[in-house]
């Protein structure tokens, strides 16, 4: 059975409105610009710890190779 393309939209569309409130459960209720982090493990002159004096520093939330993982802060 095949469906016609008005029905793969509704479908899609169902998809979709289902997502708007699941995004709203599940996505972080507060965002702090700008957190804290330490890199202890990086050498003093990786290009993360470029302009700062420390392995400290502050910036915004980005999951990547040296953040796997949300922040506790993040975490419920």
């Amino acid at each position: 059975m095949t469906l016609g393309m008005s029905a793969n939209f509704l479908v899609m569309a169902g998809l979709a409105a289902l997502g708007i409130p699941a995004a709203l459960l599940l996505w972080p209720a507060k965002e702090f610009k700008n957190l804290e982090r330490t890199h202890p493990d990086l050498v003093p002159d990786h290009p993360k710890l470029r302009g700062h004096e420390t392995a400290a520093n502050r910036h915004p939330v980005v999951i990547d190779d040296l953040h796997r993982v949300w922040p506790a802060q993040f975490s419920s």
